[in-house]
């Protein structure tokens, strides 16, 4: 039976982008838009599915393998599948789009999937957790879906990791340059904005550069990474508040940036290059508000040792975890041991996990399976237990919380409520603000 899958790209603000390049590397886009485009390209490749993206604007170019079609809203996308025969539709979490009502009477005939990539609020846990035509919502790793254990929603939840493109091992190993031989870079690939942590990486880099000299700074992204139509600051890099935060610590006297940093911009495959020549790769420096981090694993396909701290996405996505600082401001000296003292390590073998792991093509298969199991009635993929790392950001809390459901579950919704809004989110807050003094 051919099975009619559908996934809605907001692609209003990213402007005309050539997406054909998909399964080589990221054309300059956000993470989560670019997984989009590469999961409904690699599940167009099974014969049994055929695969179409609603958009919300008609711009770009898109492989021949996918459909494409211009909806404008996701409700108006909703309405379009249902009239297309669309069987299963997937669409990201957005806070507006529950405001909206998107969510709210969708034919029974419609399998409706929330692929979700950020961190949910309680209240939006609540309202998917109540709302009947969402039948199951989809994390990025198992450490972000376990950030759920103690809310009910849990149960209509699983996760499916995200898949990136690899380079072919023989190629790559061509022009391998072991980790002890390359020169001090530090490379930070990312979006230049607030939560993703850029800030920190600025802060710390004069301490690096007193103690490793020599020392270089590769910044690749850029503020308008999720959004085209964003005002930059003086400098070109991000809106003008948050560029002063940063700037000061990579400017000399005179305003000018500092010999040790490079502005690279948004950039394709040519990233590529860099990489294998950096030493210490920094995606978000914190960590805090990650769920997966393409660029974790892209780094460490590469060779570069990965120096942020020990959040849950890197317990999912970093094979060696020996550079994770258990404290986020510990993470400058994580830096400098390591472009001083590298780690040692058995890069062919990180690859082959890695790829086995997180090739786009061996998570399709991963969502294949999904997208079967749901036709069929089976609405989770993966066992909820055993509950991995249970001593790690709160867990073994969650996970009280989680079997209190099955006895006292008005006494365990209370405390789910102080979990989510007051517990984790405003100590969380007040934790990241003193440790960022600390640098």
């Amino acid at each position: 039976m051919l099975a009619n899958i559908a996934f809605y790209l907001p692609n209003g603000p990213l402007g005309n982008i050539d997406y054909r390049p998909v399964t080589k590397y990221n054309p300059g886009i956000g993470g989560t838009e670019y997984l989009f485009v590469l999961n409904a390209v690699a599940l167009s490749q099974y014969s049994d599915f055929h695969v179409t993206i609603y958009l919300e604007s008609a711009e770009g170019l898109f492989p021949d393998s996918i459909s494409t079609k211009a909806a404008g809203s996701l409700k108006d996308a909703i309405i379009m599948a249902k009239e297309d025969g669309i069987n299963i539709f997937v669409a990201k979490h957005h806070p507006a789009w529950i405001t909206e009502g998107c969510y709210e009477n969708v034919s029974k005939d419609l399998h409706l999937i929330v692929w979700n990539h950020i961190l949910l609020s309680k209240s939006e846990l609540d309202y998917y957790n109540n709302n009947s035509s969402v039948e199951a919502i989809i994390c990025v790793g198992r450490e972000h879906l376990d950030l759920y254990l103690d809310h009910p929603v849990y149960e209509k939840m699983d996760y499916i990791y995200n898949g990136l493109p690899f380079p072919d091992k023989d190629e790559l190993y061509n022009s391998y340059l072991p980790i002890e031989n390359r020169k001090p870079i530090v490379t930070y690939i990312s979006s230049i904005m607030p939560f993703k942590g850029f800030h920190w990486l600025a802060k710390a880099w004069p301490k690096v550069i007193k103690e490793v000299p020599d020392a270089q700074l590769m910044v690749i992204g850029s503020g308008t990474l999720y959004d085209k139509r964003q005002i930059l600051g003086k400098y070109g890099i991000t809106e003008s508040h948050y560029e002063e935060e940063f700037m000061r610590y990579l400017t000399d006297d005179m305003g000018n940036i500092l010999p040790s940093v490079h502005f690279l911009g948004k950039m394709g495959e040519e990233k590529n290059a860099i990489l294998k020549n950096t030493k210490v790769g920094v995606p978000n420096p914190t960590g805090f508000n990650e769920t997966f981090c393409l660029s974790a694993v892209d780094m460490q396909v590469y060779g570069c040792s990965i120096v942020s701290i020990a959040s849950p996405a890197y317990l999912d996505t970093v094979v060696d975890k020996r550079r994770l600082a258990k404290r986020a401001s510990g993470f400058a000296d994580s830096i400098i041991k390591e472009l001083k003292s590298p780690l040692q390590i058995n890069h062919s073998l990180i690859y082959d996990q890695l790829s086995e792991k997180f090739h786009y093509m061996n998570v399709a298969a991963e969502w294949h399976e999904f997208f079967i199991g749901l036709l069929n009635g089976e609405k989770k993929l993966h066992a909820s237990h055993p509950i991995p790392n249970l001593s790690k950001n709160y867990k073994w809390w969650r996970y009280f919380i989680h079997k209190l459901y099955n006895h006292w579950s008005i006494l365990a919704s209370v405390l789910t409520k102080w979990q989510y809004s007051r517990y984790v989110r405003k100590i969380k807050k007040v934790y990241e603000q003193y440790e960022y003094k600390q640098i």
